[in-house]
């Protein structure tokens, strides 16, 4: 695309008042604390990822009109350079944060995949190797794991019957959401001699949404990828759910919504809270600037 198009492309995107990819970049973003707190967690994320743990999220609010779209969309940009999939969600009635499989399905759907332009996992897939290390590690940590058995059996199917597009397709179909009859795994299990293995136990959707946001990041460094970064928007909407919605949002059982370490820059202030249980402890910590919203997650216990 030349520079004249992409100038164009970001000057209607402004005339609209809808920030696109082109204006941000254009414009840059005049947070550096924010961004070099950014990049500090990606770097984090990347060295606690070879421990098996997962990096502090963060929380930045402000109020309306202050840019918090345009830091979004700039954050990504950051997440993408630093080859991590990137997914940026709005929260809304079709989005809930306290429906997981919902929640889960709008992450995928807004995967992006640095580089590429295709669905996110069927880009991702193209990289997966059954025969590496990255790839056998992912299988045993999937057998070890407290997962559902299904997850294993896919990654067996996958190494074992890769080259059958029509599986290859289902599987990447699973792991980005859709259902898979445990009928049909067990099928492809048997013609592999493997049907007693798996066992295939019954689970919820939203206890599958919770795995899958397990698994993912896991499969995406199988590949090659840094790992996954969810931005999130319009997360104020949790104020108007019902204490229980509000209670599932904040469910420790979910990774993706475990923010132990927030932190809100709100009228020239720092605040870190807490999740507890339904509600949010919290303390006042240190001076800071108002600014926009980002959201990534973390799911460490809290100091």
């Amino acid at each position: 695309m030349s520079t004249q198009v992409t100038y164009r492309r970001a000057i209607e995107a402004l005339r609209a008042g809808v920030p696109n990819r082109d204006a941000v970049r254009a414009l840059g973003c005049e947070q550096s604390a924010i961004e070099d707190r950014f990049r500090a967690q990606l770097q984090a994320a990347k060295e606690e990822a070879k421990k098996g743990a997962q990096a502090p999220g963060l929380l930045i609010a402000g109020d309306f009109g202050t840019g918090k779209s345009h830091l979004l969309e700039y954050l990504q940009h950051i997440a993408l350079e630093e080859h991590f999939v990137c997914s940026k969600v709005v929260i809304s009635k079709e989005t809930p944060l306290y429906d997981p499989a919902k929640f889960y399905r709008s992450a995928m759907r807004a995967a992006v995949v640095p580089g590429k332009r295709g669905a996110a996992l069927t880009e991702v897939a193209a990289h997966l190797d059954p025969a590496s290390e990255a790839y056998t590690a992912l299988s045993t940590w999937a057998h070890s794991a407290t997962l559902n058995s299904r997850f294993a059996a896919t990654l067996f199917l996958f190494k074992r019957m890769g080259t059958d597009m029509e599986l290859r397709n289902r599987l990447v179909s699973f792991w980005s959401g859709d259902p898979l009859d445990s009928g049909e795994i067990k099928k492809y299990l048997k013609a592999c001699g493997e049907r007693a293995t798996y066992k295939i136990e019954k689970i919820t959707l939203r206890d599958l949404a919770i795995q899958r946001f397990q698994f993912v990041p896991r499969l995406l460094m199988a590949a090659g990828y840094a790992g996954w970064v969810l931005l999130v928007d319009e997360v104020e909407l949790i104020g108007r759910y019902s204490w229980l919605q509000r209670a599932k949002s904040w469910s420790p059982s979910l990774p993706s919504c475990r923010i132990l370490r927030v932190i809100f820059w709100r009228n020239g202030t720092i605040w870190k809270s807490c999740p507890a249980n339904c509600g949010i402890k919290v303390r006042k910590t240190s001076p800071g600037k108002p600014s926009a919203a980002c959201v990534s997650f973390s799911g460490k216990s809290c100091a």
